[in-house]
């Protein structure tokens, strides 16, 4: 029996994922499904989710469009107790860390965060210290303000 079918979400994770990040999900893995291999979808022996229920449910609408499957996008979680399990379910979903959004905007700003789910807003909110720094209010009308930590560059309308 197909893996991808014989699998179960699991009715007790607690972790949601609204629509429009559902389909960042999708979209991530349609273009990256190697992604898979080094973060597989782990299960039980009951063939219960315990990390990657919404990775799952995006390769079940994915494989419709004609993605291919690979075994090694799933790992069992043989042999773990039901305490291993429940604490798996848990921190496979935290986020312990927090974005550098300097090094985001000086490093990694060529490629598509927004697209990945990285919030510019946040981009925005960490400029707001900067912003006591500049006197915007002496700069010409359509000059370009560059941020002196991030050199991320806005107009002066858009502060």
């Amino acid at each position: 029996m197909n893996l991808l079918n014989k699998l179960k979400l699991n009715p007790n994770n607690p972790r949601l994922i609204k629509d429009e990040a559902f389909e960042r999900l999708k979209k991530k893995i349609k273009e990256f499904p190697q992604m898979l291999e080094k973060r597989p979808i782990v299960y039980d022996e009951s063939f219960i989710v315990l990390g990657g229920n919404m990775r799952l449910r995006a390769l079940r609408e994915l494989v419709k469009e004609g993605l291919k499957i690979k075994d090694n996008y799933f790992v069992c979680a043989k042999g773990w107790t039901e305490e291993q399990k429940r604490s798996f379910i848990i921190n496979d979903n935290l986020a312990d860390g927090e974005w550098d959004y300097d090094l985001l905007a000086n490093e990694w700003g060529d490629l598509p965060l927004g697209e990945w789910g990285i919030d510019p807003i946040k981009w925005s909110e960490n400029l707001e210290n900067v912003n006591k720094e500049i006197d915007i209010n002496n700069l010409g009308e359509n000059l370009d303000i560059e941020c002196p930590r991030c050199h991320f560059k806005f107009k002066k309308e858009n502060v």
